[in-house]
């Protein structure tokens, strides 16, 4: 996942012992009384370490890259040049069709 996605300023969570990165918004528990400054920057869910991630989520964090007033593209969307040569981007083809050699008659 890593190597597609930046996952970093993402808050991750504890499932069946192992750590996981919600896709989604998890529901909101409890109350709303909580400082700005401690929730997801998008959302406003509350982050339990606000000191190091500031997205809940991947979609809120994708939101919030999306939100940027420059209309790049997001950097963790990008292939690396690499993964550009295999999947065949940037050429003509995804899949370079075979010669076959002529046959004369």
């Amino acid at each position: 996942m890593r190597e597609h996605i930046d996952c970093s300023q993402i808050q991750p969570y504890k499932s069946n012992k192992l750590s996981v990165i919600a896709l989604e918004p998890l529901p909101h528990h409890g109350s709303v009384k909580w400082r700005m400054a401690s929730s997801c920057k998008t959302c406003r869910r509350k982050l339990a370490n606000p000191n190091l991630y500031r997205y809940c989520s991947i979609s809120c964090k994708v939101r919030a890259v999306l939100k940027k007033s420059d209309h790049s593209v997001p950097p963790f969307i990008l292939l690396k040049e690499d993964q550009k040569e295999e999947a065949g981007v940037g050429n003509k083809t995804l899949f370079p069709l075979e010669k076959t050699p002529l046959t004369e008659k």
